[in-house]
């Protein structure tokens, strides 16, 4: 009996060392299953009469099998439970960090003080490589001294954003990322897993729960900010933008709205998470569905605070693929084909909200140019780089004075350097829906400042002079990951 009750605890600390690299779709389950089957089929064999030595090797494989599934069952469920106490906790920078949220709102108040025009940004979807990339773009505003009053987020974007504003600085962020949180881990809690199938829960829940637990804990969305953040989602039903904000008096069930809850739903991606009941009363998905930008949600709260500063800088920053050619290799499955089909539709819905906020500005600086060379005027000196203010109500209702808008795009940058441009074509074709290698993410954050810091020129003249600062050149990636963009754009034929 001694010996038995050492062997268990033996194969039970096995399960509990191995569990870490099983827990997965892939071996993690098929573990668990084979070894109750292979523990109920040797069992049954047993009743029938095997000589002694097979019966004892059978026994012994058997019931190894079963329990280092026990064990995973049992260590998975552990860990859940560890993971429900820690969300419901708070410290030092989790998931809260105070002190950042306070100096950020000291810059605003600076900000304010030197009367610098009020800074917009909207961030789009496109899953992590849109986290790295808006990353990038953020670190780059805040080492030039540019301060975000407004944040409206969509999709991937919204789960840089939220973790932005709750204090998160975008070098945690993706230290975070480095460390792979591997939702798939999450699919596959026993709890989870019993959920889907029982279809008491859907996938969207499940990464509701993934982002709560590796981001944002128990945080409301009334605990977040500087910067105030809009998370843009889609009505499920009417198809609408529905978006959420700090103070939007929209009833949750009466309960306050949980961060990870709105970041969710905007990040519900269809085909992959099915979409979230936020209010208890209707569903929401991925606002990449109704505009992949953030613009229209920006809209929509310009519109409803009118005490709300208007913006006179708006920056979008812009992490859509594009339409690149797909690497193919086999034929394509039928998962393949529905993205690819949403890829199209997106991409033809992106190019409307881009032509509307960009040639605003192109159309008044021709009528400019026209009305001048009517009555003979002549252009001195170097062109103004700065975008052509454009009356703010063009796009927010009411709204007096006027806007200039920049766009930080990953897939619309030019550039002649082709190490940078081999670069930005491997970080814009970083699929949506994978977690991203450290490789991975270094280049699509490089990607992010590298663009921002493009236009910063431009974008320190247009907030005044002495309002922000210059941050030099930004330092290409190692040779190694230069190395690495080339051979994988040539293995997909995806190279200039």
């Amino acid at each position: 009996m001694a010996a038995g009750a050492l062997v268990l605890f033996s194969f039970v600390l096995l399960g509990g060392v191995v569990s870490p690299y099983i827990t997965s779709l892939w071996l993690g389950l098929p573990v668990a299953i084979l070894g109750l089957l292979a523990a109920f089929v040797i069992y049954a064999l047993i009743a029938q009469g095997w000589d002694s030595p097979a019966r004892t090797a059978a026994v012994a494989v058997g019931t190894t099998v079963a329990i280092v599934g026990a064990a995973w069952l049992c260590v998975a469920a552990l860990g859940f439970a560890i993971d429900i106490v820690r969300l419901g906790q708070t410290g030092e920078g989790w998931p809260r960090n105070e002190a950042v949220l306070h100096q950020r709102q000291a810059a605003l108040d600076e900000w304010d003080k030197l009367g610098a025009p009020t800074v917009a940004v909207t961030v789009s979807g496109g899953g992590y490589r849109a986290a790295a990339f808006h990353a990038g773009v953020l670190s780059l505003l805040e080492e030039a001294g540019i301060p975000i009053r407004l944040l409206s987020t969509v999709s991937g974007g919204s789960i840089v954003g939220g973790a932005y504003a709750i204090g998160w600085t975008p070098q945690a962020f993706i230290a975070r990322l480095k460390e792979r949180p591997r939702i798939v881990d999450d699919f596959m809690n026993p709890f989870a897993a019993y959920s889907l199938l029982l279809g008491a829960a859907g996938t969207g829940d499940v990464l509701n729960y993934h982002l709560s637990r590796v981001f944002f804990g128990l945080t409301g969305i009334e605990d977040t900010g500087p910067p105030l953040i809009v998370i843009n989602t889609t009505e499920f039903r009417s198809g609408e933008r529905i978006s959420f904000w700090p103070g939007d008096g929209r009833p949750v069930l009466n309960k306050p709205l949980k961060l990870g809850t709105a970041v969710a739903a905007s990040a519900a991606f269809p085909g992959a998470f099915s979409p979230i009941k936020v209010d208890g009363i209707s569903y929401y998905m991925d606002g990449g569905v109704r505009e992949n930008l953030g613009l229209e949600g920006l809209e929509q709260f310009l519109n409803e605070r009118r005490a709300a500063p208007t913006p006179r800088i708006l920056l979008i920053s812009d992490a859509t693929a594009g339409l690149t050619v797909p690497y193919v290799d086999q034929r394509p499955s039928l998962s393949a084909a529905a993205f690819r089909a949403m890829d199209i539709l997106y991409a033809d819905h992106y190019q409307e909200e881009i032509d509307r906020y960009m040639e605003a500005g192109v159309a008044i600086e021709a009528k400019r140019r026209a009305e001048a060379k009517k009555q003979d005027q002549i252009f001195f000196g170097i062109p103004d780089l700065r975008p052509t203010p454009v009356p703010a109500d063009t796009f927010w209702r009411r709204r007096d004075g006027d806007v200039r808008v920049f766009l930080f795009s990953l897939s619309r940058q030019v550039t002649a350097d082709e190490d940078v441009s081999a670069l930005l074509r491997y970080a814009a074709a970083l699929d949506t829906l994978e977690e991203l290698s450290e490789d991975d993410l270094e280049i699509a954050f490089w990607a992010g400042r590298w663009i921002a810091n493009s236009q910063l020129e431009s974008l320190c003249g247009s907030v005044g002079p002495g309002r922000c600062r210059s941050v030099g050149k930004i330092m290409m990636p190692s040779t190694r990951l230069q190395e690495l963009a080339r051979q994988v754009l040539m293995r997909r034929g995806l190279e200039q």
